[in-house]
Parts: structure tokens; C-alpha cells; sequence
């Protein structure tokens, strides 16, 4: 495996924990992170 390809998973593997954390901290608001990025 390219190192190319192992950055890539690390990197998509941090964001998919990003979005789960983001979304977990706007749902008592009863918001999306897509209805965040809209209002923003």
C-alpha cells in the first residue's frame, strides 16, 4: 500500500470523529452540522 493511500484513510478516519463529536455537541439544540454550516 502507497503511503498516499494510508494518509488518506487516517485523514478521512479524523474527520468522520470531527463530525461525530461536532454532532454530538449541537444536537441538545436540536441542529445538524449541515444546518450549522447554512446559518453560518
Amino acid at each position: 500500500m502507497e503511503l498516499e493511500q494510508c494518509l488518506n484513510f487516517a485523514l478521512t478516519k479524523a474527520q468522520q470523529s470531527v463530525h461525530q463529536l461536532f454532532k454530538a455537541e449541537l444536537a441538545p439544540y436540536g441542529v445538524t452540522p449541515g444546518q450549522y454550516a447554512f446559518l453560518k
